[in-house]
């Protein structure tokens, strides 16, 4: 007689098909072992299929004689068994989302306590508080954004380092306190709205730095610190707000990291602290990547832009924080932009750096422009171009 491997069919399911023609077929248990070597590929004496056909037997007689109540525990057991590992990998799931967090708050924290002592050692700011009112309880917004500090850009329509960041900051800062000394601006609430520093989030961009992520916040720091104690001196109040940028996030891809995981977190905390002694707030976005505050009685909305479609960033944001938005203040795009989208007036800042070259690979060339905006009886927007 000839004997086949049914499909699908299990080693043990074989061995029990095949033994119980033994007397049938009057089959040897040598024979029997001479059957399944050869379907299977193996060398075994018949003592080892004697064997498991002897338990085989005894596992179905006994599967056979449970009652109808004992395979309903069973079943009930099983299910059990499921519902703990399913409650284990929850917890597991959990510990390991606590961890990430606490993982992430301790980098937070040693790169802050080493501010401390850096700060702490640092000189102190020749400081004259200013303290004349006008009278007017008006106010304005200077937005700043899109620094890249760190940055060197060297191309045919812009160059762009350390040293042209520092000198266009101190333009915009004589800019703004002129402007703001015309209106009579009492309170001066000076926006950050991200990209403070150049990153590494692109190759192309770690090849056309010349600092790295730690050296970058800290000096870039230092100069938005020496940035807002200037300004302070000839404004009487000012605020500074802060928000993160796409540029500063820890990881080069998106989907890879959070966004508590961004560098610029480190810059918001230098600023609270270097400016802390002289009596300025600074305002920032804590673990999100947006603020919402109020100026001169309108409902503001500050961020970088980078997770924002210009034609949906006012019902976004209207429905996120379920009330009406006046103005969003947003950067990201290099290029000045304002429009009224249903009485919410949305304003892109321009960019400090100007053109790099990857806007010059899209032929597409801006001027280095940050926006002032007077809030009096009338709102005005002035452009201030940098050279």
């Amino acid at each position: 007689m000839e004997f086949k491997r049914l499909e699908n069919e299990s080693e043990d399911e074989l061995l029990y098909r095949i033994g119980q023609l033994k007397d049938k077929e009057a089959l040897s248990w040598n024979e029997i072992a001479i059957i399944m070597n050869d379907l299977l590929g193996y060398n075994y004496t018949e003592s080892k299929y004697r064997k498991s056909f002897k338990k085989l037997k005894k596992f179905l007689k006994a599967e056979r004689n449970l009652d109808n109540e004992s395979k309903e525990k069973i079943k009930d057991y099983e299910k059990l068994k499921d519902e703990i590992y399913k409650e284990r990998c929850k917890l597991s799931d959990a510990n390991r989302e606590k961890n990430r967090y606490l993982r992430e708050e301790s980098r937070t924290e040693t790169i802050i306590e080493e501010m401390k002592y850096v700060i702490k050692n640092m000189k102190p700011f020749n400081y004259k508080k200013y303290n004349y009112h006008y009278g007017t309880g008006y106010e304005a917004s200077l937005l700043v954004s899109d620094l890249h500090y760190g940055l060197t850009v060297d191309n045919n329509v812009n160059y762009y380092d350390e040293s042209i960041c520092e000198d266009r900051l101190n333009q915009l800062r004589d800019k703004a306190i002129e402007v703001c000394k015309v209106h009579k601006v009492e309170k001066l609430n000076i926006c950050i709205l991200g990209d403070d520093i150049s990153g590494l989030i692109h190759f192309g961009t770690i090849a056309e730095n010349n600092r790295d992520v730690i050296t970058q916040c800290i000096e870039v720091s230092e100069l938005l610190s020496n940035f807002v104690m200037q300004i302070r001196e000839k404004i009487p109040e000012v605020v500074v707000y802060t928000t993160i940028g796409n540029h500063s996030r820890v990881w080069q891809g998106k989907a890879n990291g959070t966004t508590k995981e961004n560098y610029e977190r480190v810059v918001a905390e230098f600023l609270k602290l270097r400016l802390k002694p002289y009596g300025i707030t600074v305002i920032d976005s804590s673990k999100t990547d947006y603020i919402e505050t109020e100026i001169a009685g309108k409902t503001v909305v500050m961020t970088h832009g980078d997770k924002d479609s210009l034609t949906q960033a006012t019902a976004n944001f209207t429905k996120l924080l379920r009330k009406p938005i006046d103005e969003i203040y947003m950067g990201h795009l290099h290029s000045h932009r304002e429009f009224d989208d249903c009485n919410t007036q949305v304003i892109i800042n321009g960019s400090l750096v100007s053109t790099d070259d990857y806007a010059l690979s899209l032929r597409r060339h801006t001027n280095a422009v940050q926006l002032l905006r007077i809030y009096g009886e009338d709102v005005c927007c002035y452009r201030l171009r940098l050279k």
